[in-house]
């Protein structure tokens, strides 16, 4: 069922609504949440929820569906629908960003407005999903991400399909992120990442998609004729593992090595080349053997930048310990 969520007022034109989606079945109270686009041109989010919404309105109202909704599933597509209609990566008209307007509030501007709404929707569900891509000028290779990993969370993450989980440390920004407010409330909760923003990337959205169904089932918020199983272990990446590779030269990147991938030490993961000479002015290398979860695909690239990031292999840990 889609219902406004708030509607704001508009200078000119007409106002702006935000939508939520919700499903419900024999119990309520087991409520999960699913968080789509933070920007407006995370097009994976939009079209995984836009798979979702179909796929929810389908077991309602076939009978004859092997899968049956028995909790309570909440979906936001977008929370900033201005920039997702005009596929602008922050709110056009004064350019402030909704992932850094939590919890929001109802007295201020238009972001903190939504993002309040959307919070009180969000504030005592059981578990969620949120749906990110990889950050500007850069592609993810599809996996997981949490800040703090716990028992709930290793059971999504063994349910998802998703190749490995990696922990993130806190941003300066923490506080005003949308996923902070579950992590402090300790809510069951990963993020989905994949891909690049701008860019629509069928494999993540696909394997987001089962995952996220996959996810519902093991935790009984959906259900199904046939039995759910499990993986039975994920790699899992503590954040110490992290490897940034920044570039020694400034110049034009070019990537040799696609995000995903495992390498060994001294593999090569780009080349930076001079603009003016086409002289090859560094081979981007990596230092010790890990995978490749970040690319930059930007090629404009400033001296000491990041070009990657590599979970190293040394100390990764198997589920269950």
């Amino acid at each position: 069922m889609k219902t406004k969520l708030i509607t704001l007022g508009s200078p000119a034109g007409a106002p702006i609504d935000l939508h939520k989606f919700q499903w419900q079945g024999p119990d309520p109270q087991a409520t999960f949440a699913i968080v789509g686009a933070l920007h407006g041109d995370n097009y994976n989010a939009l079209h995984v929820c836009s798979r979702l919404i179909d796929f929810f309105d389908t077991i309602e109202k076939d009978n004859t569906s092997p899968y049956k909704i028995y909790g309570k599933i909440l979906l936001f597509p977008t929370l900033n629908s201005p920039a997702s209609q005009t596929a602008q990566h922050v709110y056009p008209a004064d350019g402030l960003d909704s992932n850094l307007s939590f919890p929001g509030t109802c007295q201020g501007e238009s972001e903190e407005q939504m993002a309040r709404a959307v919070y009180e929707e969000i504030f005592d569900v059981n578990a969620g999903i949120l749906i990110d891509s990889g950050s500007r000028h850069y592609e993810d290779a599809p996996h997981l991400k949490c800040y703090k990993v716990r028992s709930e969370e290793k059971k999504m993450a063994l349910a998802s399909g998703f190749p490995l989980l990696r922990e993130i440390t806190k941003a300066p920004t923490y506080k005003a992120q949308f996923f902070s407010q579950w992590s402090e409330r300790q809510t069951p909760s990963l993020i989905f990442s994949g891909g690049s923003l701008g860019f629509l990337s069928q494999e993540y959205c696909e394997l987001a998609f089962q995952g996220i169904v996959d996810i519902l089932l093991s935790l009984k918020i959906i259900k199904q004729d046939q039995r759910f199983e499990a993986r039975k272990e994920i790699p899992f990446f503590a954040a110490n593992r992290e490897r940034i590779i920044r570039s020694n030269n400034s110049g034009l990147f070019q990537a040799k090595s696609a995000a995903g991938k495992f390498l060994t030490q001294g593999n090569v993961i780009g080349i930076i080349t001079d603009p003016l000479s086409g002289k090859t002015l560094e081979e981007v290398v990596t230092p010790e053997n890990g995978t490749l979860v970040v690319v930059r695909h930007l090629p404009i690239v400033y001296q000491s930048e990041p070009v990657a990031i590599l979970l190293t292999e040394k100390k990764k840990s198997l589920w269950p310990f």
